[in-house]
């Protein structure tokens, strides 16, 4: 028990100490010496003092207590190396803060790191075991150079008014931010298992590669993926603010596994993609020429929301469908669009100043249009027919390679169309009730009858 402020110091030799406390005392414990402390300095106990004090040499300074707590302001400035805890449920508090960016070892960590509502400042950080950053509810910064995760987990706490700045992240295992103001990664990204509980906004700069699943917390807060993501396992994303894939040419965003925003606006650059499993999607911007594919299988693409941007749009769900409810360029027409699907079905006006293309996936499959009951696998009833908007240059549906049979019953078209399938071959076209054209509609069929 200290009963002043008190020196630790051995040159070159290790010093090795249990527990170490000031008791009801306020004092300052000085570990090493200015000019020549090389020896490492461990704890295997527990550490509670008002004061820690390090020097500009290169030796380590290892704190093994399972409940350590400093009571004022930190700053580590020594080279050799900083290690945090030796166990999972290890903690250590620095109630005033803690600064190590200038302790420009290695600092490992254990366990939880804790500091109230103060700033934390870590330089390169490895983690030994599963491990929690928190600096408290309220206003506490958290600011991290590289992170090491060697397959262990870490937790992420800035409180509601926190930023929380982290640089590169390698081999992590699950990372979970719980709460900030802001939480930025201005490095890339590697982890398993992804849990954005609840920030204001929280933003990748460089591309998230998960090898899990990534899930957000159902609030307000605000999701931004500069350079796409990655994700092995499916995205869910329960926020009800804005989510931001890509924002460059060249940057794209892949869900395996499927992907779901319906609670919340999605801005999407290039591609979004699944393999053969659903995409489920809000209202959604385009922010450059698009395209939303779950590839060949049976994945279902369904816009629940509005669709906006003066580029090109296309969704592709191969043997799903793509279903929507919301209307299509109501306040920013897309470019050409293009439609592919084993089975559609539009329940919103969809308006557009170039073409659309609207196809089945595989050449066999039958194509009913019009009325409420013509027969085809891949079906646009007279109401959905009336959802396309005159404007269109021109309205194409069916596959230039298609074999499967076509029947046209009674409908209206607001704009130039096409019906087509195979001109050798292709399947045959009845036109069993009666078209109209309005405006500068006309109608065109090509096939082999």
């Amino acid at each position: 028990t200290l009963t002043a402020d008190a020196t630790l110091r051995s040159t070159t030799g290790a010093i090795n100490v249990t527990t170490i406390t000031d008791g009801a005392g306020s004092y300052t414990l000085s570990l090493g010496e200015a000019d020549n402390q090389t020896g490492t300095i461990t704890f295997s106990g527990n550490v509670t003092v008002n004061a820690l004090e390090t020097f500009d040499n290169g030796y380590a300074v290892v704190l093994q207590g399972s409940a350590n707590v400093i009571d004022t302001a930190t700053t580590f400035i020594n080279t050799g190396g900083l290690t945090f805890g030796d166990h999972v449920n290890d903690s250590i508090t620095f109630s005033g803060g803690l600064d190590a960016s200038g302790a420009t070892g290695t600092t490992t960590l254990f366990g939880k790191l804790y500091t109230t509502n103060t700033a934390i400042s870590l330089q390169n950080l490895t983690l030994g075991g599963n491990s929690e950053i928190d600096s408290g509810s309220a206003a506490g910064d958290i600011t991290i150079g590289v992170v090491t995760g060697a397959s262990k987990n870490l937790v992420l706490n800035g409180g509601s008014a926190g930023a929380i700045s982290v640089g590169q992240v390698d081999a992590l295992g699950n990372l979970t931010v719980t709460d900030s103001a802001t939480t930025t990664f201005t490095g890339t990204v590697a982890a398993v298992n992804v849990l954005l509980s609840n920030s204001t906004t929280i933003t990748f700069e460089e591309r998230l590669t998960n090898s899990g699943t990534i899930t957000s917390g159902a609030n307000g807060q605000n999701i931004i993926f500069i350079d796409g993501i990655t994700s092995t396992e499916a995205g869910t994303f329960n926020h009800t603010g804005s989510l931001q894939l890509g924002s460059a040419v060249g940057s794209t965003s892949i869900f395996p596994a499927g992907m779901t925003h319906i609670t919340g606006a999605t801005t999407l650059w290039n591609s979004l993609t699944s393999t053969n499993t659903a995409i489920s999607l809000g209202a959604l911007t385009l922010a450059s020429a698009a395209e939303v594919n779950s590839d060949t299988g049976a994945g279902d693409i369904t816009f629940s929301g509005t669709v906006n941007g003066a580029y090109a749009f296309t969704a592709n769900a191969g043997a799903g469908s793509i279903i929507t409810s919301g209307e299509i360029g109501g306040s920013a027409e897309p470019a050409a669009i293009s439609f592919t699907s084993e089975t559609i079905a539009l329940g919103g006006d969809i308006n557009g100043s170039s073409t659309i293309l609207l196809q089945p996936y595989a050449d066999s499959t039958t194509i009913g249009i019009g009325g409420t009951d013509a027969t085809g696998t891949y079906n646009l009833t007279a109401t959905e027919i009336g959802y396309l908007q005159d404007g269109f240059t021109g309205i194409t549906i069916g596959h230039e390679s298609g074999i499967g049979a076509v029947e046209i019953k009674s409908v209206t078209f607001k704009a130039p169309v096409t019906i087509r399938t195979n001109t050798t071959g292709g399947g045959t076209i009845t036109v069993a009730e009666a078209i109209a054209c309005t405006g500068d509609a006309s109608f065109e069929i090509i096939g082999a009858n």
